[in-house]
């Protein structure tokens, strides 16, 4: 067998196919064939049809598709842009099955967002920041027309709303029934803006001065959006608006919004928190704008994040996860009453809410295992769907989820992990598998005849008592007797999670099968799908806590595991898991670890976002939380950078963590006459997408040099 080289292992993934299909009734779910002709497949019967064929799709470039309610249409999202990391803009045109014709939506122009009604052949889509709906071919309206480009928005949320808060490129909610449509408006104009330089390339003399693009970004302590809701009814072509405004009385006129939901066709639950999110009020409110608060969740020790609710019982009850007690658990929250009447299940997380089946009273969720988290199960009551499973390989599945069909007859259940995903198809009824429907089988041979890790998963009690989740991955033909070098990746963000079951290829398989070189995962204190203590240890405190944790861990690791190099040990992470390795490196005064790469960090919370920020750290202000705004930057000891061999990654066209970041840092290295090595990746944004063999390859040179690594010439 043959190690990864470098290249094969970042897009070693790339060949897996998940579930790709959506179901559309109890029984049936649509899906793209590899030949772009459009299938659907019938559970009850195991019967495969070809609904749409490939000449209509093949007509176009990097299309996707959506099928109207009735599945008489469909809606073909092409010509996409990328602007930020869930946005884009798009060209969107209707294929009638029937007649195969199409039409374009707004005359071919590209659109920030365009999605079916549940309504037949209903549309609303966002051109320009304002929202129109598509009644049909000869009818479309506008029913805003406020906006403007960068300060006023319609329908889409503006950067740190897209970013932090909905993790989407549409803020448009419809009634179950298609008549009614409720939008996020979102107003930066008191939102200070951040300008930062695009230099091109030489094909054009557009770039002859570099192009300045502007973003409305709120940073630490500066003023956010303001955000409402508008509400319309749309019986008819007139559509009638009413606004609804956060309850202000509890939330402050300074607030956020934090989720919304339909509960039946005429209510909505919209989710309200303070600007600190450790306070949060549910208010039931009429499309006609009245409400009433639910329910308030308070957090004084922490912060509110619940999951978005799915409304049952006619939409009298809601259901999403939230604490009981320690844990994450489902709530069920009924609207009248403001009560859960839902006990804990246990002492797990409940990661997702697939689905209740009424008829039956069965809750349908995904979650970690008791007394494992590393390990997700899918559950119907507390029955285990996915304990059990088994791979071609005979591998326990340990990594499981799930998607069911509308009335939760059929479900299919994909295991990613400890090997690559497969997907299979049961009747709830029996629990009888239908059909494998995808085992990567391709993908498995390739997999053979490569070199794979092995994994040790360790438990190690942190300074604290409480207790920290370590994974290695060990290189082939692991010697105990032998001492490796250890690149521990982090990122360690507030409940983030890095220690799983789930398959991967990546830098990892580069790092253990090229280089012979152990890669550690370390999950401390902040960490998430260890309950609410856990969690909370690092409420305004971020860059304490969750460093003491890796240093600690590490040096637990380096005294009691024989077989690690403990002068060759380095430390590396993105985003906040670069902020974690300047933290730990600046904080490392034994010199635990000999180096470190910083991608794209953090270096100082005051220049991050308000929404993120805040939400864990409250405001960078003298009588809230300056002080600890001042000791979480990493530039209080650059002493020990001295000490320990440096590698600053940065993209200068990061919308998100800004290059300045890392210039800051760069200038108090220079100025306290520090050595380090510093990379600039020219446009590039925060994914670095269009350079990562270059940034792979500039790290592992690094980590060569840094920790002895015994590498032949061209290896």
């Amino acid at each position: 067998k043959t190690p990864w080289n470098l290249t094969d292992a970042i897009y070693g993934t790339s060949g897996l196919r998940g579930f790709n299909g959506t179901w559309i009734s109890d029984e049936e779910f649509y899906y793209t064939a590899s030949d772009k002709s459009i299938h659907k497949f019938n559970a009850a019967t195991n019967t495969d049809s070809i609904f749409v064929s490939s000449s209509f799709l093949n007509s176009y470039v990097g299309a996707t598709f959506t099928l109207s309610r009735d599945n008489s249409k469909i809606l073909v999202r092409h010509n996409l842009t990328e602007k930020f990391r869930h946005s884009y803009v798009a060209q969107y045109d209707i294929y009638d099955i029937a007649t195969s014709t199409a039409i374009k939506i707004h005359k071919g122009e590209k659109l920030q967002y365009c999605g079916w009604s549940p309504l037949k052949d209903r549309l609303a889509y966002v051109y320009q920041n304002n929202v129109h709906i598509h009644f049909n071919e000869n009818l479309e309206i506008a029913v805003t027309e406020d906006g403007k480009d960068g300060i006023i928005y319609n329908g889409v949320p503006d950067w740190v709303y897209e970013e932090e808060v909905l993790s989407s490129g549409s803020a448009l909610w419809w009634s179950p029934d298609g008549s009614k449509l409720a939008v996020g408006f979102f107003d930066d104009t008191s939102v200070q803006t951040f300008k930062y330089f695009l230099y091109g390339d030489d094909s054009s003399s557009y770039h002859q001065y570099p192009h300045e693009e502007e973003l409305k970004y709120p940073k630490s302590g500066t003023p956010n959006p303001i955000v409402y809701l508008r509400v319309y009814d749309l019986s008819n072509d007139d559509p009638i608006m009413r606004r609804i405004n956060a309850p202000i009385d509890i939330v402050s006129s300074d607030h956020i919004l934090q989720n919304v939901v339909w509960s039946n066709n005429s209510h909505l639950l919209i989710t309200w928190m303070n600007r600190r999110q450790n306070l949060a009020s549910l208010q039931s409110c009429s499309h006609d704008g009245v409400c009433a608060e639910v329910t308030r969740i308070e957090e004084p020790k922490g912060w509110v994040a619940l999951s978005t609710p799915k409304c049952i019982n006619n939409g009298l009850n809601c259901l999403f996860t939230y604490f009981i007690d320690n844990w994450y658990q489902v709530w069920n929250l009924n609207l009248q009453t403001g009560v859960n009447s839902w006990k804990s299940r246990g002492k797990f997380t409940v990661l997702n809410i697939y689905g209740y089946d009424e008829v039956n009273d069965k809750l349908y969720y995904q979650a970690t295992q008791l007394n494992d988290p590393a390990v997700y199960n899918v559950y119907s009551n507390g029955d285990c769907l996915s304990c059990n499973r088994v791979d071609v390989d005979n591998a326990e599945c340990k990594s499981a989820s799930a998607t069911f069909s509308k009335s939760f007859s059929y479900y299919t259940l994909s295991c990613a992990g400890p090997n690559p995903i497969y997907t299979q198809i049961y009747a709830v009824a029996n629990d009888k598998k239908v059909k494998d429907w995808e085992l990567n089988s391709e993908y498995r041979t390739h997999l053979e005849a490569k070199q794979r890790p092995s994994y040790s998963f360790i438990n190690v009690a942190l300074a604290d008592g409480s207790t920290g989740i370590v994974k290695l991955a060990l290189p082939p033909n692991f010697d105990a007797t032998k001492k490796y070098p250890m690149i521990v990746v982090v990122y360690g963000g507030p409940n983030s999670v890095r220690v799983t079951n789930s398959f991967t290829v990546g830098y990892e398989a580069f790092v253990t099968t090229k280089r012979d070189t152990i890669y550690a995962y370390i999950d401390g204190r902040g960490t998430g799908n260890k309950g609410k203590d856990l969690l909370f240890s690092v409420n305004n405190d971020l860059g304490d806590h969750e460093v003491e944790d890796q240093l600690f861990v590490t040096k637990w690791l380096e005294e009691n595991l024989a077989f690690i190099d403990r002068n060759r040990i380095g430390i590396w992470g993105w985003s906040y898991g670069g902020y974690m390795t300047a933290k730990t490196i600046e904080r490392d005064d034994t010199r635990i670890f000999q180096c470190g790469v910083s991608v794209a960090p953090v270096t100082s919370w005051l220049y991050y976002d308000t929404i993120y920020t805040e939400r864990y750290m409250g405001l960078p202000t003298a009588d809230d939380n300056e002080k600890k705004y001042k000791e979480s930057n990493v530039f209080q000891r650059l002493e020990n950078f001295k000490t320990h061999d440096f590698l600053l990654v940065h993209g200068s066209g990061d919308d998100n963590v800004h290059y300045q970041h890392s210039l800051l840092l760069a200038k108090l290295l220079q100025r306290a006459d520090i050595q380090f090595d510093e990379q600039t990746y020219t446009d590039e944004n925060h994914s670095i997408g269009n350079t990562l063999p270059h940034l792979y390859n500039t790290i592992d040179r690094f980590w060569i040099k840094c920790l002895n690594l015994n590498v032949t010439e061209n290896a």
